[in-house]
């Protein structure tokens, strides 16, 4: 029989694949299951990790409405943060301090330029998660605010940085404010 470190270790395991390859092994949704039982072997009293802000009704609608062209991806990129903040997160690359500060520094006037994904990767280095059009930054400090970049047609149209819960540090660039603006309001 496994020990109960075996078992979190495992999950954490499949959690990090999912994150990578959520097609592989049903989608988001089962990467949620996932995070839920780690959450009850942690001993986490809620289960269910919450990325918006509580004035936000709808987590989902919310960004539906205010994120160009959302997609599974971002959803997931939001709740990397917490995932890094309980140790389950395993990064691919990680920001030393010293970068992750200029990165954060820097990140305002970036982005009023137009961005591809490229110039993020060529900017920042590799990324410590990406999936689609998301692209995180984290360094080895869970303490650390983790950095999302989120593309349309590899046009960069927001980040968002975790200091506080979602949309809170959420930037739309010129691209992102246009792609809302030409969407159907229904």
């Amino acid at each position: 029989m496994r020990s109960a470190e075996e078992i979190r270790e495992h999950l954490i395991d499949q959690l990090n694949s999912m994150m990578r390859r959520p097609g592989m092994y049903g989608g988001w949704i089962a990467a949620d299951v996932t995070a839920g039982q780690l959450a009850f072997i942690d001993g986490h009293d809620q289960r269910r990790i919450r990325v918006v802000d509580s004035d936000a009704r709808s987590p989902q609608r919310y960004v539906d409405r205010q994120v160009p062209d959302p997609d599974g991806n971002l959803h997931f990129a939001l709740h990397l943060p917490e995932f890094h903040r309980r140790g389950w997160f395993r990064p691919s690359a990680v920001l030393t301090s010293e970068a992750h500060t200029d990165l954060l520094a820097t990140l305002e006037p970036w982005l009023a330029d137009r961005r591809r994904q490229c110039d993020v990767v060529e900017a920042f280095g590799p990324p410590s998660w990406r999936h689609g059009n998301a692209l995180a930054y984290a360094t080895g400090d869970p303490a650390d605010p983790v950095v999302v970049f989120v593309a349309h047609d590899d046009a960069i149209t927001a980040a968002w940085t975790s200091e506080e819960l979602f949309p809170n540090g959420l930037r739309l660039t010129t691209a992102g404010k246009e792609l809302l603006a030409e969407r159907p309001t229904s």
